[in-house]
């Protein structure tokens, strides 16, 4: 499976401009045979803890463009956006648009940004979300779900290959950003593509650096702070993943700590 990255500086509030520029770089991924392409954690907007503004359901203006993009270029679309919630607070979610056009399905961020009030804000997720693209099992994360173990264990646990974790995580924790992807593929023998915003906002300064990296740490693909699409091939991991992962979870000392 052909995997795109898609790292580029959205305008502040305005899905409009962001959605013109995001078609044309779904239109370029296809071209270069690209099976998905990944964009950042609410990429129509920026990120915002408090949101008052641009909130739409699945079959909302933004959503059906970015279905008609992907059904168009024969390509599967992952986007973020805020998720309307008929029942209470909106939620702060990825959708996952096949290249029929179809939603295939919405993964809801699970651990919200306490510390800028996202919890006060939106409705935190209860699921996990898996698909598969020509054999390749993918599972999602937003963000700061990246700093909890746990949900890369369960995710492992039910066979994914990949997990893609749109995010807006800012330049003054990007360090954080790079360990914490190589130490989640390191630890659970999986693929994991991070893929994060890139300009500013009035909740941050982001600076990129998206990264690709392999189910033994190995970092194959770097966008730096550039405007940039990255490619590259993902294939199912080998069955067991890596030798260090088979031999930590034989180890592991289950009557002292409970696993998922």
């Amino acid at each position: 499976m052909l995997f795109c990255s898609a790292q580029f500086k959205s305008y502040w509030e305005n899905p409009g401009n962001n959605l013109f520029f995001a078609e044309k770089l779904i239109a370029k991924a296809a071209q270069r045979g690209a099976d998905l392409i990944a964009f950042s954690e609410q990429f129509l907007t920026g990120w915002n803890p408090v949101p008052d503004l641009n909130i739409e359901d699945i079959s909302g203006l933004t959503i059906s463009a970015l279905k008609k993009a992907a059904r168009e270029n024969c390509i599967t679309v992952i986007s973020g956006f805020r998720e309307k919630n008929e029942k209470g607070l909106p939620y702060n979610s990825v959708v996952v648009i096949d290249s029929y056009g179809m939603i295939k399905g919405v993964y809801r961020k699970i651990h919200l940004f306490s510390p800028l009030h996202e919890d006060e804000y939106y409705t935190r997720g209860d699921s996990l979300l898996i698909f598969e693209i020509k054999g390749v099992r993918i599972g999602l994360a937003i963000c700061y779900d990246l700093r909890f173990a746990e949900l890369f264990l369960a995710y492992e646990k039910r066979g994914v290959d990949l997990v893609i974790i749109p995010a807006s995580w800012p330049e003054e924790r990007i360090l954080h950003w790079k360990i914490l992807i190589q130490s989640r593929s390191v630890d659970f023998g999986l693929y994991v593509a991070g893929v994060n915003a890139l300009g500013e906002t009035p909740y941050g300064k982001y600076n990129g650096n998206s990264m690709i990296v392999t189910p033994d740490g190995t970092v194959i693909s770097d966008a730096q702070e550039n405007e940039t699409l990255i490619f590259k091939q993902i294939e199912p991991k080998i069955s067991g993943g890596t030798w260090q992962m088979e031999v930590s979870f034989h180890d592991r000392r289950e009557d002292l700590y409970p696993v998922l």
